[in-house]
């Protein structure tokens, strides 16, 4: 959360235009009607003018009932018919929100209590939200990183993962983690020398002495492999008449 030093006053002006009119008509209708009936809650369009510029608290205090929001109804009904709205909204007042985005893509597929298959349509939304951060965020590489994760654990998509990967791995701060699955995804499709290449770049992050032992070892695996590979090509000509 951020831009809680602005004056109490303000905070509480914000609040009550943002959520107020939402919160009346909840405690004035039955539970099984709030999110059906929920008509008035505001846009950030029209919330943007009357935040006194402080659109930044507006923000939280959006993404604040979103989060009581989608608590409420997880365990209960698994219905979120305004999820989505209210998301838009925290995001529209501050597009610059990082942590938000991946909450979004994450409870896109995340609608019960048991997660199992994925519709088409949740999975879309999921990377809605993760390419809206990559396009409003473009030097956070967990945006493009959390859309191969998407294509490679939801569809099971090794080639679109390792697209998404690589824009990820070219960014600043990308972690060890993420060239791990990069290596791990090009072994998967047979391409041992990026995969070669992405151990490095594991290795180059790794100070544990036990952890680089073992990528160490995993680094000379390929680099056997792909000497095997190497020797098993025919010569150059070979297939010419």
């Amino acid at each position: 959360m951020r831009g809680w030093l602005a004056s109490s006053s303000v905070i509480l002006a914000g609040g009550v235009l943002v959520v107020g009119s939402a919160m009346a008509l909840d405690r004035a209708r039955p539970p099984d009607k709030v999110a059906a009936d929920r008509v008035s809650f505001p846009d950030a369009e029209r919330l943007r003018p009357l935040c006194f510029g402080f659109t930044e608290v507006a923000a939280d205090l959006v993404w604040i009932q979103t989060l009581l929001y989608y608590s409420a109804h997880i365990n209960l009904d698994q219905q979120f018919p305004w999820l989505d709205r209210m998301s838009e909204t925290a995001l529209d007042l501050d597009p610059r929100f990082a942590g938000a985005y991946r909450w979004c893509s994450a409870t896109a597929t995340w609608k019960t209590s048991n997660r199992t298959s994925i519709s088409e349509v949740d999975f879309l939304l999921a990377n809605h939200y993760a390419e809206l951060g990559m396009r409003r965020l473009p030097e956070d590489w967990q945006f493009p990183y959390l859309l191969g994760a998407n294509w490679f654990y939801d569809r099971d998509d090794s080639r679109r993962a390792a697209y998404y990967w690589q824009i990820a791995a070219q960014l600043p701060g990308a972690e060890a983690r993420l060239f791990e699955r990069l290596s791990n995804v090009h072994r998967r499709l047979g391409e041992t020398e990026k995969a070669i290449i992405r151990t490095q770049d594991l290795l180059s992050l790794t100070t544990e002495p036990g952890q680089r032992a073992e990528i160490e070892r995993r680094l000379a695996l390929l680099e056997h492999q792909l000497a095997s590979e190497l020797s098993s090509m025919p010569p150059p000509g070979d297939d010419e008449e």
